[in-house]
């Protein structure tokens, strides 16, 4: 058994190996089937948001464990869990730094279309980390 936190981890873990790898293909699987099934620009949208990460990724904070949010029944336990996780300062051979924020559906029981990444963000740090506007330049392929 691994508990939610460490299911997590390991999620992140694996994206971000997609990632360094640029294996869209494989970026592809990891998105809920909603998306897959409504958003006719699909691959054009993976294909833009990994080439908005410049030049290879040479290091990154280890994943943590991110927020959890569950709904359970006394009858059939969790119901329904979305993750919401940040990987932070990766790092680029083209010296920029980035964050990526994202949500994916660990369990849905009512709607197994959203088991997977339903929303993600990529950040790029622009330094001014004095203010809120510390990421100027971002891409996000949102499903809500």
């Amino acid at each position: 058994y691994k508990t939610p936190d460490q299911q997590t981890k390991e999620y992140s873990d694996n994206l971000m190996k997609i990632l360094i790898e640029k294996d869209e293909a494989a970026f592809k699987k990891l998105l809920c089937q909603d998306i897959l099934d409504n958003d006719e620009h699909i691959d054009d949208e993976i294909h833009m948001l990994f080439n908005f990460i410049e030049g290879d990724i040479l290091s990154y904070d280890p994943p943590k464990s991110g927020s959890i949010s569950k709904t359970s029944t006394p009858e059939d336990g969790y119901t329904k869990a979305l993750a919401s996780c940040n990987l932070e300062n990766i790092t680029t051979s083209d010296g920029k730094t980035y964050q990526i924020r994202y949500s994916y559906g660990m369990i849905n029981k009512d709607h197994p279309e959203l088991l997977g990444i339903v929303s993600i963000s990529i950040l790029i740090d622009s330094e001014e980390s004095d203010s809120d506007s510390k990421y100027q330049d971002r891409y996000d392929l949102n499903h809500w």
